[in-house]
């Protein structure tokens, strides 16, 4: 189709080259569609590709032998009803002097003689084949009321929605009175950074430091390694990875710091974990007075509620 000049209609027709240029956005609008579906799908692609690959690596995870596992001590965890279901044996096995029982009491009486007859820990003996692996270090000592240290721990978590795995040492090593096999599992002799304390939080998520009235926490040395292992790590300085629970020390009479931490001064059943450990401390490179006013810190943080057993 032509055109003609209204005023010019002797003059050669105008050609309209409209056509053309429609011809050409139309050529381009397709090659930018089609573009566009080849990133969609190599997008789609990408997404499906990398779902396949979590899920094979998670199916890897699942398959990974029993074996290595079981040598892991970050898959000696317990869920908090196993936690529970030892508290209500407890309470069965001791009867009317359950009040006054500590963490000594039922590992000799309840844990011990399983692991023994099983030849593992107790939590590799109730999960069997199906470990858990640890989300949340319970950092504590033998000589509290057990009554307590349990109410601590499920109190602590009694708001979340999805349940952790805890890893209570207790629970997780293998009980015995054979010395030696006591020594292999806590690392007399070695470096304790390679101990099973030491290896289990190295892979936990948070961790719990459970107080007692009975004891103060940092007067023993394994207590306090554990808080300068979750230093040294970088837990403290994250927000939330550190819990407190448990009652706190009263004030000091006379307005002394007669409670103040110091951990050169911390006991240990076996004095050669105490040298060992405080050499491991000192060739750190972190400043010890820092890890003392921690420790001092924790001690005595005070919870926003108080443990049950001070409630009226």
């Amino acid at each position: 189709r032509t055109y003609y000049k209204l005023d010019q209609l002797s003059q050669e027709p105008v050609p309209n080259d409209m056509p053309f240029l429609s011809i050409a956005l139309t050529s381009v609008a397709c090659l930018a569609v089609s573009l566009l579906a080849v990133r969609c799908y190599l997008l789609k692609w990408k997404r499906v590709r990398g779902r396949r690959i979590s899920v094979a690596k998670h199916r890897s995870q699942e398959q990974a032998s029993d074996q290595d596992q079981a040598s892991d001590p970050g898959w000696a965890a317990v869920s908090l009803d196993q936690l529970e279901d030892l508290r209500r044996a407890a309470r069965r096995h001791f009867g009317s002097g359950y009040s006054e029982v500590n963490m000594h009491n039922v590992v000799a009486e309840l844990v011990r003689p399983l692991c023994e007859e099983h030849g593992k820990c107790y939590a590799h003996i109730i999960n069997g084949d199906k470990l858990l692996h640890v989300t949340v270090f319970i950092s504590h000592c033998w000589a509290e009321n057990f009554e307590m240290f349990c109410d601590s721990v499920v109190r602590t978590f009694s708001q979340w929605t999805v349940k952790p795995n805890i890893w209570v040492c207790a629970l997780a090593l293998f009980q015995t009175t054979d010395p030696t096999k006591i020594a292999q599992q806590v690392g007399t002799g070695t470096d304790p950074r390679r101990a099973p304390f030491s290896r289990a939080l190295q892979q936990a998520e948070k961790i719990l430091i459970v107080r007692n009235k009975e004891v103060d926490l940092y007067s023993r040395i394994w207590c306090c390694w554990e808080l300068f292992c979750a230093c040294e790590l970088g837990l403290v300085e994250r927000p939330g990875v550190l819990m407190v629970a448990g009652p706190a020390p009263a004030s000091p009479p006379g307005g002394r710091d007669e409670s103040s931490v110091d951990i050169v001064n911390a006991g240990a059943s076996n004095t050669d974990d105490k040298h060992m450990i405080l050499r491991c401390v000192y060739s750190s490179g972190l400043d010890i007075n820092d890890i003392n006013m921690q420790l001092n810190q924790i001690k005595h943080h005070q919870l926003a509620y108080p443990p049950l057993q001070d409630q009226v």
